[in-house]
């Protein structure tokens, strides 16, 4: 069985398929609350009595909704640094695993805490976000393992558009259960993600490994190959103590931070809130917004592979320069999105709002590529803690952003929603500019320090 492993598998695709997979399950149990919280509230538009079904309603208004959706956020944040610390010390499988596993036993829970009174779902939702935060350190402590430079753009953003798989299967499979379960179907979501994600990890602990030396399964020659291509296999075991100091007076990582608030507040928009303007503005019902989702992730996916599979071939063949190519990637992603958005929110031809709609979130495959690549660029070495830097104050973006939505739509109607559009462009517009001037994308000169200076 081994030699047919060895025959038939690298063992860098088998954990690129298991981290894409990984991500798909963390962002499939975080966001699937975005659509079947529409079924827990209200519509403002029902006339009391005219509901088909009896379903359960809670009266919580717009800042409640906000504050239970960003409270993953809040406990996400809390262990980006611990994650990324972890995994560089004791490799990033356990960590990785372990985070996503977490999120799959509050995910079950959830039905049993969601009651009038949120508060005892907002703690729920903030020890899942407490779970989860060690997932996105540990992925890029692995990717550094992993990801050969000649292959780094195509496996890190596929790895990451496992995030965009999971929401897309949290919006697909979420509408599909809310509209032909419709009296408990919005228990049976969280059951469904939580225990497919629990097979996932067990999956997991069988598959992949933190580093290609500890893999059993492994060839020879691939083996080889990864240590030319990236140095030195075993560089964990010699690693000295993270250059904390020299890591956050970077201006390269502190540009980088701005950068991946700016992204963060557009992706986690369109992720977390956009399902409720589908709902409460265009009118879709669920089916109908998983499709215009499938529709949106499909292009991303396609578009992202290109794209990516483009970087790295410019980079092989030294056309252009890391910093040009995610550069220009950022401000596509950014600039795209905020103009597909914007424009569809001031249309009324469903067919034109579906298309703009399309044509802005699928700018953002170029983000996988620039921004979320950025930190192996800086750092192979330390990139978990960079990442946990990077990540755990960019989703102060997911913290905030849900609130701020709530705080702006009230009503619910379509002309607070453009001012929700507008801040979006503005927030991620403005940190691009920022990253285009200040950002690198070279190798920092503490990656591999030769004394002890840590200063």
């Amino acid at each position: 069985m081994h030699l047919q492993y060895r025959a038939f598998f690298q063992a860098r695709y088998v954990f690129t398929i298991m981290a894409t997979l990984g991500m798909a399950m963390a962002f499939a149990m975080r966001n699937c609350l975005s659509l079947v919280i529409t079924k827990l509230v209200p519509d403002p538009d029902e006339k009391p009595g005219n509901s088909t079904h009896q379903e359960i309603k809670f009266a919580w208004d717009e800042e409640t909704q906000g504050i239970i959706l960003g409270a993953f956020y809040a406990g996400y944040l809390v262990t980006q640094i611990p994650g990324g610390y972890l995994s560089e010390r004791f490799g990033g499988k356990y960590t990785f695993g372990l985070g996503i596993l977490s999120t799959a036993i509050f995910t079950l829970l959830s039905p049993f805490f969601i009651r009038e009174n949120p508060w005892p779902f907002i703690i729920l939702r903030f020890a899942e976000g407490v779970g989860e935060g060690t997932v996105l350190p540990s992925l890029y402590t692995l990717l550094a393992q992993w990801a050969p430079p000649s292959e780094k753009s195509v496996i890190t953003s596929t790895t990451l558009l496992g995030g965009l798989l999971g929401t897309l299967a949290a919006n697909m499979v979420s509408g599909i259960i809310l509209e032909y379960v419709p009296n408990s179907g919005w228990q049976l979501v969280f059951y469904v993600f939580g225990v497919v994600s629990i097979i996932w990890y067990v999956w997991w602990q069988i598959l992949c490994y933190s580093d290609p030396q500890s893999h059993p399964f492994i060839s020879e020659e691939e083996k080889l190959y990864l240590a030319k291509e990236m140095g030195r296999i075993e560089r964990k075991k010699d690693l000295k103590p993270t250059p904390w100091k020299r890591i956050v007076t970077s201006k390269a990582v502190w540009a980088l931070v701005v950068a991946s608030i700016g992204q963060d507040w557009g992706v986690y928009t369109i992720t977390t809130d956009f399902p409720k303007y589908i709902n409460d503005v265009l009118k879709y019902s669920p089916v109908e917004n998983g499709t215009l989702s499938s529709v949106s992730y499909t292009s991303i996916f396609v578009v992202s592979w290109i794209s990516s599979g483009l970087c790295d071939w410019l980079l092989r063949h030294k056309i252009t320069s890391a910093a040009v190519v995610r550069k220009s990637y950022a401000t596509i992603s950014t600039v795209g999105l905020s103009a597909g958005i914007l424009i569809a929110s001031y249309l009324h031809s469903s067919l034109l709002v579906g298309l703009f709609v399309v044509l802005g979130t699928t700018c953002m495959a170029f983000g996988f590529s620039s921004i979320k690549v950025t930190a192996l660029d800086l750092s192979p070495n330390y990139s978990g803690s960079v990442m946990a830097i990077v990540n755990g104050i960019g989703c102060s973006s997911g913290m905030f952003t849900p609130y701020v939505v709530g705080v702006l739509t009230p009503n619910r109607s379509a002309e607070e929603w453009r001012i929700v559009f507008w801040l979006m462009a503005l927030i991620t517009v403005s940190t691009n500019f920022i990253f285009m001037i200040f950002g690198s994308c070279s190798l920092q000169s503490w990656n591999d320090l030769d004394d002890d200076d840590d200063s």
